[in-house]
C-alpha cells in the first residue's frame, strides 16, 4: 500500500511519507565544570558546534511510513560512513549520519512505524537561518 507523500522531511531526496510525531532537536553546549576550593564551581564555556547536534525523529498515531519510503531509507541506512542531506518543514538543512533507523512493521500491511536518530556533521541552516557557527 503505498501512501501520497504529506511529508515536509527529506532524507538524501527521499520524501518521508507523513511528518514525523516526535520530532526532537538535541543541542548542547560543550562545557566542563570545575569544583574549587572553598565549595565554589568553575564554568567553562566552549559554545554550541553543529556538529554536536543530535535530531530524533518518530511515528505515533498514523504518522507512518509506506514500504517503498522505508525501503528507500533502509538502503541508506545499510551504507557505511556516509552522510545525506536532509531538510525539514521548519528550514533546517544539514548533513547527517543516520545512526538509528528502525521500522516496526505495523497491523496494516506494507506501513510502519518507525525510529530514527541523525547525527547532524555539518549544520548549513537552522530554522530557516543560514548557520555559520562551529
Amino acid at each position: 500500500m503505498a501512501l501520497t507523500p504529506l511529508s515536509s522531511v527529506f532524507l538524501d531526496g527521499v520524501q518521508f511519507s507523513t511528518d514525523p510525531k516526535i520530532y526532537e532537536l538535541n543541542w548542547q553546549k560543550r562545557n566542563s565544570k570545575h569544583e574549587t576550593i572553598g565549595g565554589g564551581k568553575t564554568i567553562q564555556d566552549f559554545g554550541l558546534f553543529g556538529r554536536d547536534m543530535t535530531l530524533r525523529l518518530e511515528s505515533a498515531d498514523q504518522q507512518w511510513l509506506d514500504q517503498a519510503t522505508v525501503d528507500a531509507l533502509n538502503a541508506r541506512f545499510v551504507q557505511r560512513g556516509v552522510t545525506f542531506v536532509f531538510k525539514d518543514w521548519v528550514g533546517t538543512e544539514a548533513f547527517v549520519f543516520m545512526q538509528v533507523f528502525d521500522p516496526q512493521p505495523t497491523f496494516i500491511r506494507d506501513i510502519f512505524n518507525y525510529r530514527m536518530e541523525l547525527q547532524v556533521v555539518t549544520l548549513t541552516k537552522l530554522r530557516g537561518i543560514v548557520y555559520t557557527g562551529g
